[in-house]
Order: structure tokens, then C-alpha cells, then sequence
């Protein structure tokens, strides 16, 4: 009897001293946070210059972040982030440092929203220097416009928006700022940055783009966007022109007009993303103007139908859409 209580002490010894080193984990050892505690990156740093200012846009040319993006809108809601107490002012030239989220909208230019600016400055390497004929660089300028002649090396194109040239202006585009990969051809659409003088000699420095006109201005395209909450659209079509061409992951929009007693709607279509839709305010026959924002991420060919609900019945519409 002595002998099995004996054993049984022993046992309950042992079992103490093992189970005894045994610890709750703590915090960190090892255990991943739970999802709610994971650091969630929202924002980023920019540097860039400013090349435009709009309302709720600044358009900028990055300078560190933002990896291969060479120009981009800053969108932001609330003037008072504009108003930085010290620095350079806001306008074409300056040098800003800002806070920018990291969601990227695709579109072209692509847009972000802004939600500070913390500095800004004046870049010195930017100012021009003196010349002999006292004639006076003035700092690079970003046109957009549509491809009416060309001469040689000269273009002569309509602009759609420019901070110093409205009309019509001839560009000179170098054989070394050309790209074979953005053909200009007459009725093409452009974007260049230029240095001018006050010899009004103009000269592209850099291609950003050259496209088919889309039958849109650029200022058009950007009251749109407001329609198609932020989304900018490369080209916006109508009923009119119902066989069109697009570029892959570059969104669109088709615009059709509806009034209280009827409604338009897009039927589902493989590999077509409807990004954002939206409409017009009222105008004075009665009419709005519905738009449906689209993105189609693969070349080919596509067929995309839409239904116009109205009091007599439904009626279907297709486009036929080729994505380059």
C-alpha cells in the first residue's frame, strides 16, 4: 500500500514539472494579428511639378514616386488643402510635395486623389538661363490637339487645352521626339510638351500620345468624369457612330439620351467591365444624357447591347467595338 502511494506521488511530481513549463502564448510569438490589426497602407509620398491647375485637378508630372507614370491628375474635394501657409504658390512650374492615396484610376492621364500638400518650392533648375539675344525661355508646356496639316516637320493642330496657345498652332516635332509606336496622321489627337520663345518658334520636346480622334474634346471628357464619378474616359461615343474602335484597358463611354418616361440599360457581355454609369443634368427639352463608363482589358472584337426601356416596350441597341 505504502509502495503504491509512494508511486502515485511521484507521478503527480513529475506530471507538475513537464506540464509546469508549458506557457500561454503571448502577444507576438509567432501568432500572425488578427486581419482588423494588419497595418493597412492607405496613402504615399509625391513629389512632382505642376503642369495645369483646374478645379479639383492639378495636373502633374511626377518626379520621385509613382515608378514609370510620367503625368497625372490630383484630385481633391476640398480647396483647403490648397492653401499652404508658406512656399511657392500653385501654378504651372511649382514643385509640390504631397500625400496621395494608392488607389491609381486607369485612365489618361491617370488620376489619384490628393489629400494634403505639405510643401512646396520653386525648382531653380527650372528657371531659364540668360542668353546673349536676351531672348527668354519660357517654361515646358503641355498641349493637347487635333492633327489639321502636316509639313515636313511642322505640324499644325487645334488646340484642345493649353495654358498659352488657343486656335490653331503650327509644332515643330523633331524626328528625334517622334515615336514609331505613335504615329502622327492627320486627324489624330496629340499630346506633347513644347518650349516656346518669344521668337514663336515651338518645339515638341516630348510625345505623350497620338490617337484617332473620338469625335470628344478634352474639356468635354472632363465634365463627363464628373458624370462617371472621376472616371475619364479616352473617347465618349453616341448612337451615331455605333461601329467604333478602342484601346485595351483605356475606359470609354457611350452616351445616350433618356427622358422621366424612359431608360437605357447595358446587358452583361463577356470581358466588358462597366466601370461607372451616370447622368446629365436635365436640359431644356426634357432630356438627360445617360453615360456608361467602359473597360475592356483584351483586344478583339466585341459586341455590347443595350436595352431602352420605354413606355412602348423595350428596344435593344449593340455597338460593335474593336479593341486594339
Amino acid at each position: 500500500m505504502k509502495k503504491t502511494i509512494y508511486m502515485m506521488i511521484c507521478f503527480v511530481l513529475i506530471a507538475g514539472a513537464l506540464f509546469g513549463c508549458v506557457k500561454a502564448p503571448e502577444p507576438g510569438d509567432g501568432i500572425p494579428p488578427a486581419p482588423d490589426d494588419m497595418p493597412q497602407v492607405v496613402d504615399q509620398m509625391l513629389k512632382a511639378m505642376i503642369q495645369e491647375v483646374h478645379d479639383g485637378q492639378l495636373l502633374v508630372v511626377p518626379i520621385e514616386g509613382l515608378g514609370d507614370i510620367d503625368i497625372i491628375y490630383l484630385n481633391f474635394n476640398d480647396e483647403a488643402i490648397l492653401n499652404v501657409s508658406d512656399g511657392a504658390p500653385l501654378e504651372p512650374g511649382t514643385i509640390i510635395y504631397a500625400r496621395i492615396d494608392t488607389a491609381i484610376m486607369e485612365s489618361y492621364p491617370p488620376q489619384v486623389h490628393l489629400f494634403e500638400i505639405i510643401k512646396t518650392e520653386k525648382d531653380a533648375s527650372a528657371l531659364p538661363d540668360p542668353v546673349q539675344n536676351e531672348t527668354v525661355m519660357a517654361p515646358d508646356e503641355y498641349i493637347t490637339g487635333k492633327v489639321i496639316e502636316i509639313s515636313g516637320e511642322e505640324y499644325t493642330i487645334e488646340v484642345l487645352s493649353a495654358n498659352l496657345y488657343e486656335g490653331e498652332i503650327t509644332i515643330k516635332i523633331p524626328a528625334n521626339v517622334l515615336n514609331a509606336d505613335m504615329p502622327i496622321v492627320i486627324g489624330n489627337l496629340i499630346g506633347v510638351y513644347v518650349a516656346v520663345n518669344d521668337g514663336d518658334l515651338i518645339t515638341a520636346e516630348k510625345l505623350v500620345f497620338s490617337e484617332p480622334d473620338a469625335l470628344i474634346e478634352l474639356d468635354n471628357r472632363e465634365t463627363v468624369s464628373g458624370y462617371l464619378n472621376g472616371l475619364f474616359p479616352m473617347a465618349i461615343f453616341t448612337m451615331a457612330d455605333k461601329k467604333v474602335s478602342a484601346q485595351a484597358g483605356m475606359p470609354f463611354a457611350i452616351a445616350f439620351d433618356e427622358n422621366c418616361e424612359s431608360e437605357w440599360e447595358m446587358a452583361a457581355a463577356e470581358g466588358v467591365t462597366l466601370a461607372a454609369d451616370g447622368i446629365s443634368p436635365q436640359r431644356d427639352d426634357g432630356y438627360y444624357t445617360r453615360y456608361f463608363g467602359i473597360s475592356i482589358a483584351e483586344a478583339g472584337e466585341y459586341t455590347i447591347v443595350f436595352i431602352h426601356h420605354t413606355a412602348d416596350g423595350d428596344f435593344d441597341f449593340s455597338f460593335d467595338i474593336t479593341v486594339q
